[in-house]
């Protein structure tokens, strides 16, 4: 969790706020907010890595630390 969203979290817990926060981030002291409860959808969004052909042996450990955490949490949701 970054500061930025450290902060909207800290706004949303003194409910000042909402804010489009990732599922993963949502703790059971807060509830989603969907269309049913008049939000708007805020659609999906796509991530890509690229990782160099030619890259050393420890950015190709880290590229496939990154895959492997993404798909654990394609599967469980959880990161």
């Amino acid at each position: 969790m970054s500061a930025h969203t450290a902060g909207q979290r800290a706004a949303i817990m003194a409910d000042l706020a909402v804010a489009p926060l990732p599922k993963s981030f949502l703790g059971s002291d807060m509830v989603e907010l969907c269309p049913k409860d008049g939000m708007p959808d805020i659609g999906t969004y796509s991530l890509a890595m690229i990782v160099a052909p030619d890259a050393s042996a420890p950015v190709k450990a880290v590229a496939d630390h990154i895959r492997a955490t993404f798909e654990v949490f394609r599967e469980t949701g959880k990161f």
